[in-house]
């Protein structure tokens, strides 16, 4: 069986759909448009397909929406309530606190995430393309992260 080669217009037609920072929000939704002239096949969007998961970016059968965070790792020494000094690369996998000890931010400026997204037509022609969203690391986040955890800590 050979490969058809379908032509229409990907929206967005960017292939770098998302330029951000952490916490800001996103909302990108898909669709594909066949170039057919006469009896066009309709296309839908099915699938949009994370190759990296981030725990606050919502996947629907046609969109992204959501903001990113923990997308950088960091390097988090705290010294917990039973005494012992505890190592963790996200603020978010802190337990029980008693004081942070040391904080380096990570040192990457950007992180891009990875998705395919997927189109069928209603004669069932299937049709992929590549999208990349870019998380900019400007350390607000995770110096606010650190003033949060330090707060925490001075609660008790």
């Amino acid at each position: 069986m050979s490969a058809v080669i379908i032509a229409g217009t990907w929206s967005p037609d960017e292939v770098t759909i998302i330029d951000t920072v952490e916490l800001s929000n996103v909302n990108v939704s898909f669709s594909f448009l066949s170039a057919e002239e006469l009896d066009p096949e309709i296309f839908t969007v099915t699938s949009v397909v994370a190759s990296e998961d981030n725990p606050t970016i919502s996947l629907g059968s046609d969109s992204i929406t959501g903001y990113y965070s923990d997308a950088f790792n960091y390097s988090i020494l705290y010294l917990n309530k039973s005494g012992e000094y505890e190592t963790v690369s996200k603020f978010g996998d802190i337990a029980d606190a008693g004081e942070i000890c040391s904080y380096n931010p990570s040192m990457e400026t950007t992180k891009t995430y990875t998705y395919t997204v997927t189109a069928t037509g209603d004669r069932g022609s299937i049709i992929t393309r590549l999208y990349t969203a870019v998380v900019n690391n400007d350390w607000t986040a995770g110096s606010n992260a650190l003033a949060a955890a330090v707060a925490a800590t001075r609660e008790d």
